[in-house]
């Protein structure tokens, strides 16, 4: 909260913070919020599971106590996916985007710079539009270079700027007796449930 108000916001707690101090300095709420403007998103999320809800009304009543005032929106995930694949990075932020933060309930198939677009200036996956030039320039070392610690230095990068705020998937916390082989979750989207392949060690 320390942070928010020294950057111009008057934070409520269990209310809505707002705009206090409009303008693009180091202390102001900025640029393009007016004065007065709260502090308050809508969060789409993909319905139809119970563990969903529960994670989602969990994530407005943390941010509530904070004075981020978020109401929710539970989409059946086809309609969700459309509604956001409407916004590309050139367009979004925009008022026809219809949309501030979304949660699809699914792990991407990777947010590592492999060529996907998550986090490029641009990319198709890019859906929140998010853009940042030296972030661009560690992808492109990590895709065009030759050097491991490239990597490392996109990962300690992306994890300070956070693009995408992580988190723990719900349907995806397995509990399995340690000498069952085989059961390690290999494909993030389905959880690479392949009884097939199990079996117990001795």
């Amino acid at each position: 909260m320390t942070s928010r108000r020294s950057h111009g916001w008057k934070v409520t707690p269990n209310g809505t913070t707002t705009c206090q101090h409009p303008g693009s300095g180091a202390s102001d709420c900025g640029t393009g919020i007016t004065a007065g403007q709260p502090l308050s998103f809508q969060l789409l999320y993909s319905s139809g599971t119970a563990s969903m809800d529960e994670q989602e009304a969990a994530i407005q009543s943390s941010e509530a106590q904070a004075g981020l005032k978020i109401s929710l929106k539970p989409e059946p995930y086809n309609t969700l996916a459309a509604s956001v694949g409407t916004c590309t990075a050139s367009s979004h932020p925009a008022a026809t985007c219809g949309w501030q933060l979304v949660d699809f309930g699914y792990q991407p198939n990777s947010l590592y710079p492999a060529g996907n677009g998550f986090f490029n200036t641009g990319g198709y996956n890019n859906f929140g539009g998010y853009s940042n030039p030296e972030l661009n320039n560690l992808i492109n070392a990590t895709e065009y270079g030759s050097s491991t610690s490239a990597f490392f230095t996109y990962e300690d990068y992306a994890a300070c700027q956070l693009p995408w705020l992580w988190i723990p998937l719900p349907a995806n916390i397995w509990v399995y007796k340690s000498n069952l082989q085989g059961f390690t979750p290999l494909n993030p989207l389905t959880g690479g449930l392949n009884p097939e392949v199990w079996h117990y060690s001795s």
